[in-house]
């Protein structure tokens, strides 16, 4: 940008200072991506996640980057993204990483921002839940004997197979 106003560039200098140091604070990765899929902006916490630094990715195509790895996910969340105009969240697990990552995507005209955070932890946990259901449901589905699960106040949660003959 040229301009002959030095106070203009200090300010539009200033304004990037604060923009940067803002994003740079939150914890979650963010991208600006343009409609090509080429990132425009990255914050540092988003080039850590891709182990990378924010002026190596600015430039790069976020999909020759993924590649088709998972399924192309992230691919087709970025066009629904585009053509709809509409938020798009999804979750996404990367094997290279050997973690999960929530993404949302926030459309414009000119393309996509990108918000991604580590749901590893959150995801493990619900891996482990959603066994202990299964095989509480089996054991509940294999009983013999009637069972019934009440909570305190003495409303039915749950019965078993046997109960109800």
């Amino acid at each position: 940008m040229e301009t002959n106003n030095p106070g203009a560039i200090q300010k539009i200098d200033h304004s990037e200072e604060i923009f940067q140091a803002i994003t740079d604070r939150i914890s979650e990765g963010i991208a600006s991506i343009d409609a090509s899929g080429n990132f425009v902006y990255v914050n540092h916490k988003a080039a850590q996640i891709l182990n990378s630094h924010p002026s190596h990715l600015t430039g790069q195509n976020i999909h020759s980057l993924l590649g088709n790895k998972n399924n192309g996910t992230h691919i087709a969340a970025f066009q629904r993204n585009l053509s709809e105009q509409a938020f798009v969240c999804f979750d996404e697990y990367y094997p290279s990483l050997k973690r999960w990552f929530e993404h949302r995507l926030y459309p414009s005209r000119d393309g996509v921002t990108l918000l991604f955070f580590d749901i590893t932890t959150r995801k493990k946990k619900e891996i482990i839940l959603n066994k202990a259901a299964r095989r509480d449901a089996l054991i509940l589905d294999t009983m013999q004997n009637s069972f019934l699960l009440t909570d305190i106040n003495l409303n039915i949660i749950d019965v078993n197979p046997a109960f109800c003959v």
